[in-house]
């Protein structure tokens, strides 16, 4: 089994983990650079197929992170924030493919086991430096949370295939 986790924010990230829970490929997600940075729909699908072309059918499992709308933001970033889950359900389903919408709440307490705090919410950085450290994270001289987070929620598919996970609530 292969697990494949999304976080679906415009500066999100698609990660492939192997049957063993070990990042074996990461894309940032793919958007177009316009008068407002959009997703690229046609870079998202080229990602999900080839990733699904290259192991056997029923094999690949999605996590796709549930999208919430916070109380500071914007209403075009609260628009955006709905409008990119659903970009990838849809995707998603016009593809075939088995996935899974994930609170984010759920993954980090099963991620994070405790370790996890609303005050630190970037935990998913720290958590996959230590757990991928052969990974490269970077996003030119940061670290991409976005591409942390999808692993962080990949890997809480791999715990969640392998009964570790018993409750998602």
């Amino acid at each position: 089994m292969k697990y494949v986790g999304i976080d679906n924010g415009l500066n999100g990230g698609i990660v492939l983990l192997n049957e063993d829970g070990i990042v074996i490929d990461t894309f940032n997600m793919p958007v177009l650079k316009m008068e407002k940075t959009e997703y690229d729909i046609k870079g998202i699908v080229t990602i999900l197929k080839g990733i699904y072309n290259s192991y056997e059918y029923g094999t690949v499992k999605v996590y796709l992170e549930k999208a919430h709308v916070r109380p500071v933001q914007g209403i075009r970033a609260a628009f955006t924030t709905g409008f990119g889950l659903g970009i990838m359900e849809g995707i998603l389903e016009s593809l075939g493919l088995s996935y899974e919408v994930v609170n984010p709440t759920v993954w980090m307490k099963s991620v994070f086991e405790g370790n996890y705090s609303k005050e630190n919410k970037k935990y998913s950085m720290i958590f996959a430096q230590r757990k991928w450290p052969n990974t490269e994270w970077h996003k030119g001289k940061n670290i991409h949370d976005g591409l942390t987070d999808a692993a962080c929620i990949g890997y809480y598919g791999y715990l969640k295939n392998k009964g570790v996970v018993k409750n998602d609530s």
